[in-house]
């Protein structure tokens, strides 16, 4: 079994070392690439209320996040851009049973490093940190809703395929990280004062898009 490991880890370092010496690369300096991807997101979240004596509340978010993207090469081999996200969950009241609208905004600041690449295959690894909005609205009669600011984070892998020298499709996987510190809650209905809670989501985003490369 060790020798059946070493020998993976060998073929994987010389694929490695062909791809980045291959002179028909499908990223390289001054390179600009901008992608559009359609992703399905599921995250785990904890919400701890500001409220004295107030229990840590799990559950589970998901749903479809819409995003675009613009990267610039600043080496053969690492790459910086901006990625803008739009997120649509899939939401439901077990209480009152309507769908609630939650929807998020999110905007990163990316770095890819282009390690492993061929002529017609590029395999970005990199990590995204940026600000990130939420917002909740029930649909029933006390029209409560909540909202939150806070963090995204995320590490990713992007394999691209190129069908010529400029047009592809793309794959992307990731694990991301929500931190909402201050998440607040308003009664619309009875008027109560607001409440406020600290608001933690972590999971995965696995989607499939088009890239441009100019």
């Amino acid at each position: 079994m060790t020798k059946v490991i070493q020998r993976l880890a060998l073929s994987l370092v010389m694929l490695t070392s062909f791809s980045i010496l291959s002179h028909a690369q499908a990223f390289k300096k001054d390179d600009i690439v901008i992608d559009l991807g359609v992703n399905f997101s599921y995250y785990n979240t904890t919400n701890q209320s500001s409220a004295p004596g107030s229990a840590v509340q799990s559950s589970h978010l998901g749903g479809g996040v819409y995003s675009a993207g613009v990267e610039y090469g600043l080496a053969n081999w690492f790459g910086v851009g901006v990625k803008l996200r739009y997120d649509d969950y899939i939401t439901k009241d077990s209480v009152t049973h309507p769908h609630p609208s939650a929807t998020g905004y999110d905007a990163l600041i990316i770095a890819n490093f282009h390690f492993i690449k061929t002529k017609h295959l590029d395999i970005p690894i990199g990590v995204g940190y940026g600000y990130s909005g939420l917002k909740y609205t029930t649909q029933d009669s006390v029209a409560s809703n909540l909202s939150g600011r806070g963090a995204i984070f995320d590490v990713h892998v992007d394999p691209r395929i190129y069908f010529g020298n400029h047009i592809g499709i793309n794959f992307h996987v990731a694990y991301t990280y929500f931190g909402y510190p201050e998440v607040i809650y308003n009664d619309n209905k009875t008027g109560n004062k607001p409440n406020t809670s600290n608001l933690t989501a972590t999971g995965i985003n696995i989607g499939v898009g088009l890239q441009f490369k100019f």
